[in-house]
């Protein structure tokens, strides 16, 4: 048995597939499987994986019709054998060392095994000039401690509220199998990363956190699901998570991450001109935004006089009652700030 499962889902992708590749090639250890999960690619994507499968025997082609990327993912974790698996996406790259560095610390505490470990990311854009910049993404590192250190996602919710980055982070597979987390199969990419990051850090008995940026993150392929907006996509996978916290006893400092998470995306949506009054996504929304406790969302401030706002445009602000304040002061004093 391999130490670590690294799962690649690969559809049409020549452009970046070889570089991506060589950099898992280079890793500093040796000890791991990489399964390219070729999803029904038409361009020579499969090709590039027969070489590095011909020359290193740690890699394996795994070909099934096209799925998607939930589905490429699912295909990959029903066959991994690693006691951790990892996820590089087929236009990124990392560094050499980021696996080791990530299984250096899975042993926590009274060596009990980390159910996550997870870094930092940069993110690496291609100039038009054939030069290229990298940056690590200020929306988490500036949110997450500066130091190595572990918690629950209680204790620290704030890696739930920035990207969901899944593939900067290791997942011990016990863990994911013993919770049933698993990709959602929608079509194209369909956003499925943002329920699996809740499924497998909400459950987890210990995280990881690593402030050091190990992998890059192209965010210039044009032809990535995340380069194609359809709004409808946010607001389905929103709604999956609301469902999967709904389905279990949720704490507040999770709920409150996760609503944040949600003004995070209306923001942006905003951004690319979405107009959230419009008839079509109005409804859409309000199912969002009624669903907040009005408690958890005062106690936050409402995070920002725009989130606000837009809360009031759709839905009225009501004073809170005895209850509710009740229950902000024991439940949400641990958090205040």
């Amino acid at each position: 048995m391999h130490s670590l499962s690294i799962l690649v889902p690969i559809y049409n992708v020549e452009t970046y597939l070889r570089a991506c590749l060589e950099s898992i090639r280079a890793q500093t250890i040796s000890d791991f499987e990489v399964l390219c999960i070729n999803d029904g690619s038409s361009d020579g994507s499969a090709g590039i994986i027969d070489d590095f499968v011909a020359s290193d025997a740690r890699f394996v082609r795994i070909d099934k019709e096209n799925g998607g990327y939930g589905s490429a993912m699912n295909c990959g974790l029903a066959n991994a054998k690693g006691d951790y698996v990892g996820i590089v996406e087929p236009d990124d790259f990392i560094e050499p060392d980021m696996f080791e560095t990530l299984l250096s610390h899975t042993t926590v505490g009274n060596d009990d095994q980390a159910d996550v470990v997870k870094g930092l990311f940069w993110e690496y854009s291609d100039g038009e000039d054939g030069s290229a910049g990298t940056d690590a993404d200020p929306r988490l590192k500036d949110n997450m401690p500066s130091s190595v250190c572990w918690f629950t996602a209680k204790e620290n919710p704030s890696l739930l509220c920035n990207h969901p980055s899944v593939w900067s982070a290791i997942y011990r597979r016990e863990h994911l199998e013993r919770n049933n987390v698993r990709f959602i199969e929608a079509p194209s990419g369909g956003w499925v990363d943002n329920p699996f990051v809740y499924e497998a850090l909400v459950p987890a008995r210990k995280i990881v956190w690593i402030p050091q940026a190990l992998y890059h993150y192209r965010v210039t392929n044009e032809n990535a699901s995340s380069a194609r907006p359809d709004y409808h996509l946010v607001f389905d996978r929103m709604r999956d998570i609301r469902t999967y916290l709904h389905a279990r006893k949720t704490p507040t400092a999770i709920w409150d991450a996760f609503y944040r998470h949600e003004f995070n995306y209306l923001n942006m949506l905003r951004g690319q001109d979405c107009d959230l009054h419009s008839e079509e996504i109005r409804p859409l929304v309000m199912e969002m935004l009624a669903d907040m406790d009005q408690a958890v969302m005062q106690w936050g401030r409402f995070y920002t006089d725009w989130n606000r706002d837009l809360f009031a445009s759709f839905i009225p602000i009501r004073p809170l009652n005895v209850m509710e304040k009740v229950r902000m002061k024991l439940y949400l004093r641990p958090y205040e700030s």
